[in-house]
């Protein structure tokens, strides 16, 4: 049963990774599905205090961005772009 269960955790992680973004999750929780119903494991506590630092850097980063203090750096990165400006990649027929 513990091949079964590694054999299926990293399955997940691999079509996860693959649909990125929400399938990531949407696979973590069939994953989920599977250890709790059929493997018999119990879900731990939900890790709070990861999650509220999370929204702590998220909100502060989002009031940051729009502060007066963050124009010189702005400002720098808008110079290397235009001087540097990246490369778009040709679509190929």
């Amino acid at each position: 049963m513990e091949i079964l269960g590694f054999i299926v955790l990293i399955a997940c992680l691999v079509i996860g990774v693959r649909f990125g973004g929400l399938g990531l999750a949407a696979v973590s929780g069939i994953g989920l599905t599977f250890f709790v119903f059929v493997v018999g494991l119990v879900p731990g506590k939900p890790p709070i205090d990861v999650m509220l630092t999370i929204m702590a850097v998220g909100n502060f980063s989002g009031s940051v961005s729009f502060t007066p203090l963050t124009l010189p750096a702005k400002r720098v990165v808008e110079v290397s772009v235009v001087a540097r400006p990246f490369k778009k990649k040709k679509k190929k027929r």
